[in-house]
């Protein structure tokens, strides 16, 4: 019976052993710079702007996470985010149906005018539909959006600063919402 024990622990210790080295593998490979401008690559494209990335990280705790750092949006004026946190629900990339649980955004700010001309780009570059479908499901929303430091500036050069959180529960409808501003009008 012991020597059956010691097996099962053995095992275990080598699957986390395992594990650990995937997770730091994978780690090293989000953070190359093959991959980032794999990544930039594919932003840009989808957005129809060029998009520039600083780096790209894994984090593993407290929880798993992908982090990306000086984010920058080629428009005039350019869109700036200092972070963008991404933390997905594991169990739904298991089942294939990506949702995020939260998404951070740090030290961002974000013109109204390049706002503006991404949405105009994203839709030029889009390839055309066919008129009789109808447009699918929009992507879910994160259960938890938070904004720390975000800046908005209008289109007469206006600006505000909010610190925020939003909860969802599944609707496209907060549940909770806190929304601090924290500088301009």
């Amino acid at each position: 019976m012991r020597g059956w024990i010691k097996w099962v622990v053995g095992l275990f210790a080598v699957l986390v052993v395992l594990l650990g080295l995937a997770v730091f593998a994978l780690s090293q490979w989000a953070g190359s710079a093959h991959f980032r401008d794999r990544a930039q690559q594919m932003a840009s494209s989808a957005l129809g702007v060029p998009v520039t990335l600083g780096r790209i990280e894994i984090a593993v705790l407290p929880s798993l996470a992908v982090a990306l750092h000086q984010v920058r949006i080629g428009t005039k004026p350019p869109l700036t985010l200092e972070q963008i946190d991404a933390t997905p629900v594991w169990s739904s990339l298991i089942a294939g149906k990506p949702m995020l649980d939260a998404l951070v955004v740090r030290k961002a700010v974000l013109p109204q005018q390049g706002i503006m001309a991404v949405a105009t780009a994203a839709q030029k570059h889009q390839p055309p539909t066919k008129q009789a479908t109808p447009p699918g499901d929009p992507p879910p929303l994160p259960r938890r959006i938070v904004l720390d430091d975000v800046t908005w500036v209008d289109a007469s050069g206006q600006k505000l600063t909010v610190n925020a959180e939003v909860r969802f529960e599944g609707d496209l409808l907060p549940q909770n919402a806190k929304i601090d501003i924290v500088g301009g009008r």
